[in-house]
């Protein structure tokens, strides 16, 4: 809806302030662009005031013959990344799990490995991985399962080491590059400065160095939003963290914990947090649902563990080539160790990684626009808080994917130690049990459709991991029938493209001009063209297409004019054949009923190009003398029909 102004001062009309417009189209319907002046959104922020933290220095690093740690185990160049170290080092409080800031400080100098988009790929916001140090070496595990999710959504990243087991491991296994590394203090007793005391001071120091010094690699890009992130034991420990710490730095916006274990998160804090729980630990517990509050989300989600079979894969990788386990050890083989697990293949073939994933773009779009994440989910539970289980023991509700609800793979639970029984286990399914569980492969692609499409309508999955999940169920197999004298065929016939209608405001949407009013004989007169529209219509038998618009009564104040004085002469600027431009119509000043009412710009007759046309029109405005003095506006409604 542009806007035109005019202003009376017995001489002239005037220009009133720009707006930008929204678009909306629709096939088949009426498209009707809007206007407006801004979007406020309420911002979420802490109620007590923020002290202030000291900035990390950073320093990339440049250690000639060494490599670093913890590398991801494929090329993040495909999605246009680039991947860096560097180390960070200041001077850090302790900050002890009651909430208290101690007065004792101690140097620390730490690493932290930084993945990079392009300017062209970011969206705003740094994720900060608290790693995990379970396995007594560093671990990324949000990072190894959501990868894929976090870098195809443009979100920066950087995993930082702040616990002494982990630092540790890199100064005894990688010594060349990593000597020189601490992170606790030792200007005071263990007994009041117990181990990784300063770890949560050096995340806030760490992290707001990220963000705001320019020595930071993402001090080009510009980070708009901080989110802390950490799974398991350093879930744990992010949830302490916004319960104690951050309402006292306020220096994240936002978190993320992924199966944090054993501390309740506080409920009153106006800081977006989502907690995505597994089913492994789930089914091991008769806890009942946490109680979440206005900015609290919990997500169970079914079939999934504590570590899926996808980040056993990606940490085999790693821990093998980076030395960091005794005797050179991959992560199955120190799973099923430290947990005597009956099953070999320890993890989940449930992608877990995608609501992981998901989470971070329900609350980063939280954060950004006030837009909730969508509401918590939980498995159903019997009386004595055992899961309700379907026939294959996965369990009814919480979070549904197509791993677990149209599975390709077997799930199932583990037997062993903690550790294993967190873990579950996977098996294949033979094609002939595939082929009687659905049928066909058109049945399978079915069934991952219909799952696929209930998790994305849910919120609880990434636009971008529904089409690659529906898109990797329609290459496979999965499904067909097995038999040694017949061979099952298919084609996917699509629907016919029916091309589309849309139409938009060609360049700046800005105020009307309609220039000064010069008084003429017994009225006051102005001239002006509205904003170019430009329609493009690709639809198959190109059927006919129109726009047209009327205005609103003139306001300036409480004094007003009719919009009928508003007429116009309409124009085709650009087109091919069979589009043709509306009626002329005079201002009402003269007679009629000007612009008040609906009036033609264009239209499109049936069979014109499938291109677009470019519609305009000279806008003529004759007023009484009668009309008092002010600066005048009125808004054009325009209307496409197709």
């Amino acid at each position: 809806m542009p806007k035109t102004a005019v202003s009376i001062e017995r001489v002239g009309i005037e220009m009133g302030h720009a707006m930008k417009h929204v678009q909306r189209t629709t096939v088949g319907g009426v498209a009707v662009l809007g206007l407006t002046a801004g979007l406020l959104v309420a911002g979420v922020t802490s109620a007590t005031a923020a002290e202030p933290v000291d900035s990390a220095t950073l320093e990339e690093v440049d250690r000639p013959g060494t490599a670093m740690v913890s590398a991801a185990p494929f090329d993040v160049g495909a999605y246009d990344y680039t991947e860096r170290e560097f180390f960070a080092s200041g001077e850090a409080h302790s900050f002890l799990l009651n909430g208290v800031l101690t007065p004792m400080t101690g140097d620390y100098k730490t690493r932290v490995v930084i993945r990079q988009p392009s300017a062209e790929k970011f969206n705003g916001t740094l994720i900060v991985e608290w790693f995990n140090q379970t396995t007594g070496n560093d671990g990324e595990f949000t990072f190894a399962e959501s990868h894929d999710t976090l870098l195809t959504e443009g979100f920066a990243y950087a995993s930082l080491s702040v616990q002494r087991t982990g630092v540790n491991n890199l100064v005894a296994t990688q010594p060349a590059r990593y000597a020189g590394l601490e992170v606790d203090s030792t200007s005071c007793a263990p007994v009041t400065c117990p181990n990784d005391a300063m770890q949560y001071d050096i995340v806030s120091q760490v992290s707001k160095a990220l963000k705001d010094s320019p020595e930071s690699p993402f001090a080009d890009l510009g980070v708009e939003k901080m989110l802390l992130t950490g799974q398991s034991a350093a879930g744990a420990s992010i949830t302490r963290y916004r319960n104690s710490v951050q309402p006292v730095t306020e220096v994240f916006d936002g978190f993320v914990n992924w199966d944090g274990t054993g501390v309740e998160e506080r409920t009153d804090l106006a800081v977006p947090y989502i907690r995505v729980s597994s089913w492994t630990k789930a089914g091991n517990t008769t806890a009942a649902p946490r109680v979440t509050g206005p900015f609290n989300r919990e997500w169970e989600v079914n079939g999934s563990a504590h570590g899926s079979k996808y980040s056993h894969e990606y940490f085999d990788a790693v821990f093998v080539r980076d030395g960091t386990q005794p005797g050179g050890r991959s992560f199955t083989e120190w799973h099923t160790a430290a947990g005597n697990c009956a099953s070999p293949q320890p993890g989940t073939p449930v992608h877990v990684g995608q609501v992981v994933g998901a989470a971070f773009v329900a609350v980063d779009r939280w954060i950004r626009t006030g837009e909730a994440a969508p509401a918590s989910t939980f498995f159903e539970r019997n009386p004595d808080g055992t899961l309700v289980e379907d026939e294959r023991g996965l369990s009814v509700g919480g979070v549904q994917i197509a791993d677990a609800a149209a599975p390709h793979m077997r799930t199932a639970r583990q037997a062993g130690g903690l550790f294993c029984i967190y873990a579950g286990q996977w098996a294949e399914y033979t094609p002939e049990e595939l082929n009687e569980m659905y049928g066909s492969h058109a049945g399978y692609v079915a069934a991952v459709t219909e799952v696929t499409e209930a998790a994305l309508a849910g919120g609880y999955i990434a636009p971008s991991d529904a089409a690659k999940t529906i898109a990797e169920a329609k290459a496979s197999t999965i499904g067909a029938a097995v038999s040694d004298d017949s061979q099952e065929i298919e084609v996917s016939v699509p629907q016919a493209a029916p091309g589309e209608f849309v139409w938009s405001i060609d360049g700046s949407n800005g105020l009307v001009q309609l220039g000064d009013a010069v008084e003429s004989g017994d009225h006051y007169a102005a001239a002006g063209e509205i904003n170019p529209v430009r329609v493009t219509d690709t639809r198959a038998g190109s059927p006919v297409w129109s726009v047209s618009a009327s205005v609103s009564d003139f306001a300036a104040g409480d004094d007003t004019f009719s919009g009928k004085y508003l007429g116009w002469t309409p124009k085709v600027i650009e087109s091919g054949t069979r589009v043709q431009a509306g009626a002329a119509v005079g201002s009402g000043f003269d007679g009629g009923k000007g612009l008040s009412v609906s009036s033609t710009l264009g239209f499109g007759q049936t069979g014109h190009d499938r291109a677009s046309a470019l519609l305009g029109a000279d806008l003529g405005l004759k007023i009484p003398l009668e009309v008092g003095q002010g600066t005048y506006a009125a808004t054009l409604t325009l209307t496409a029909l197709s």
